[in-house]
C-alpha cells in the first residue's frame, strides 16, 4: 500500500481549471501485477470532505509508463485533489518501484506546468 498526500498544501488547486487531465508515473516490477489507484478528492478548498474514486490496473513485468485519465475516476470532485493511494491486488514479494507521480497536462495544452510530486512507500 502507497499513500501520496499533499496537494491541498502544494496548491495544486482546479485541476480542471488548471488543465490538468491525468496522473503519470512509471512502474517497474519484476512480475505482472494488478494495483487499485484511489483518488481522494474534495469540492472544498479545506480539502473536506473527501470523495474517494477508483480505477484498477492491470500492468506487466518489466517497466511500464502509466498515463490515468484524471475522468476515468468516476465520481471525483476535481476541484483539489486530497490523495493519491495505490494498493497491490496481487502480491509479490520483491519491490514494486514508481517513478515520480506527477499530475500532467495534455500534450495540447502548453499553459499549465506539470506538477512532480513525491512518492511514499
Amino acid at each position: 500500500y502507497w499513500y501520496e498526500t499533499g496537494f491541498c498544501q502544494l496548491g495544486v488547486g482546479n485541476m480542471v481549471v488548471s488543465g490538468r487531465s491525468a496522473i503519470t508515473f512509471t512502474l517497474t516490477t519484476p512480475a505482472p501485477v494488478e494495483l487499485t489507484v484511489e483518488l481522494q478528492t474534495s469540492a472544498t478548498p479545506g480539502c473536506t470532505p473527501v470523495t474517494r474514486s477508483f480505477q484498477t490496473i492491470s500492468v506487466p513485468a518489466g517497466t511500464t509508463a502509466v498515463d490515468l485519465p484524471l475522468a476515468g475516476f468516476s465520481g471525483a470532485q476535481l476541484t483539489n485533489v486530497v490523495a493519491i493511494a495505490f494498493n497491490a491486488i496481487t502480491v509479490t514479494s520483491t519491490p514494486i518501484n514508481f517513478s515520480p507521480i506527477r499530475l500532467t497536462c495534455p500534450s495540447t495544452t502548453a499553459s499549465a506546468p506539470t506538477t512532480a510530486l513525491v512518492s511514499t512507500a
